[in-house]
């Protein structure tokens, strides 16, 4: 039964509905002879339920679901940028205390050696070098990280301006390996250590700030020599395509697990897989210096790795 409040009864015939279909709630068919008759059921013209059906209810029904999908995206872009500036900020704790310790060891350590010489308890030479010597090795080791935060301080805002030359790669990939078996000298405890290089004698120049290219290339070695144990295989080449040359290093080393291979230049990021390596020390900014100098010369950088056999870093910069 319907109410008698609200609603109208018509008799129709066939299909055909003589009201808006919007305001159409049932049919009553009749039996034989009458079959084509039927009683319709509507609304009554001001019943509030026809607005409800009506033309306008598309609209209402659009502009809910617009409000409900702008909710969703909204609270779904506030969660992400909420996860980002938690991780950065999660990142940035860990790289005040990883800076905070690799500061705290080598001064430490220099305080030590230098109250152990004032002293004057060590009256052998060879012992009183083997001091000096560390004591040289901490001192490099405190310059370059204050140097590397420094240098990545001018990056982030945008004040490093680089000095563009022709160069040429074998002499910048020379640089390099040169500053490099400098800091190893300092280590002597560590094995001795050869370097690969393979540049083609037909290989454009490039236009570039050679100190800052020579910079990113030692970040490059430091990281192949700090994460490979022994013994290490490390390669330096070189290649062209089109009107990019790149310059590559690579290592024998663990190799980059898949999640860390696009984190792995973001600044203080450093790989929870290589956790349980002995030299993981460092304030996790190395890779994204890299990354900075090379798209600040219009390049990019390319990461090919595997698992157990190691990476290859390559520079892709424009040529002269």
């Amino acid at each position: 039964r319907y109410p008698e409040e609200g609603v109208e009864f018509r008799l129709i015939e066939g299909n055909l509905l003589p009201v808006a279909h919007a305001a159409f709630i049932d049919d009553l068919p009749f039996e034989r002879p009458l079959d084509r008759w039927r009683v319709a059921v509507y609304f009554a013209p001001d019943n509030p339920a026809v607005s409800l059906f009506g033309p306008t209810a598309w609209l209402y029904t659009l502009g809910l679901i617009a409000l409900v999908v702008t909710v969703v995206v909204g609270t779904t872009i506030t969660l992400v940028s909420a996860g980002r500036t938690f991780r950065l900020s999660r990142l940035q704790t860990d790289f005040v205390s990883n800076v905070s310790h690799e500061l705290r060891t080598p001064l430490t350590s220099i305080r030590m050696f230098v109250e152990t010489l004032q002293s004057g308890r060590i009256d052998n030479p060879e012992r009183t070098r083997e001091c000096l010597n560390l004591l040289s090795s901490e001192t490099e080791r405190l310059s370059r990280m204050i140097e590397r935060v420094l240098d990545w301080a001018r990056l982030e805002k945008g004040r490093q301006v680089y000095v563009l030359e022709v160069v040429d790669c074998q002499q910048l990939i020379e640089k390099a390996i040169e500053a490099f078996h400098a800091q190893q000298l300092l280590h002597v405890h560590e094995s001795p250590l050869s370097i690969e290089v393979t540049v083609p004698p037909e290989l454009p120049r490039l236009k570039v700030d050679g100190d800052a290219i020579v910079e990113a290339l030692l970040n490059l070695l430091q990281n192949a020599f700090k994460y490979t144990p022994a013994p290490r295989e490390i390669k330096i080449s070189a290649t062209s395509r089109g009107r990019r040359v790149g310059l590559s290093v690579s290592d024998n080393g663990p190799g980059i697990v898949r999640q860390d291979r696009k984190r792995i230049f973001e600044k203080f990021y450093q790989s929870d897989s290589l956790l349980s390596s002995p030299r993981r020390q460092g304030s996790g900014l190395g890779l994204s210096i890299v990354r900075a100098v090379v798209k600040g010369h219009g390049g990019r950088v390319e990461l090919v790795t595997e698992v157990g056999k190691g990476s290859q870093f390559t520079l892709w910069l424009p040529s002269a």
